[in-house]
């Protein structure tokens, strides 16, 4: 299979997230595995491409893609909603 890639999320919500990414050989609907390092649960979680951002695209925003997650355990979904919690909360 593919190599992993190191990348970071910018915004994360209960059913998906946007990751920084560059790589063009991506596709809509494709199927990416997540692991979310500093999770007590690190099992990758399964999601699905929605939506690309290319290089340049309208402006000067981040490349990456929107995916939504497919499989996540119970354990990472509290640790979401508990990090967006905080956010809000600040």
């Amino acid at each position: 299979g593919p190599s992993p890639q190191k990348t970071a999320t910018l915004n994360v919500s209960s059913n998906g997230c946007f990751l920084f990414f560059t790589d063009n050989r991506i596709t809509y609907g494709q199927q990416v595995m997540i692991d979310f390092v500093g999770f007590e649960d690190r099992t990758p979680i399964s999601a699905e491409v929605c939506w690309i951002r290319p290089w340049g695209d309208q402006g000067n925003y981040l490349p990456g893609i929107g995916v939504r997650f497919i499989t996540i355990s119970d354990l990472q979904s509290a640790r979401i909603a508990s990090l967006l919690e905080k956010i809000k909360n600040r």
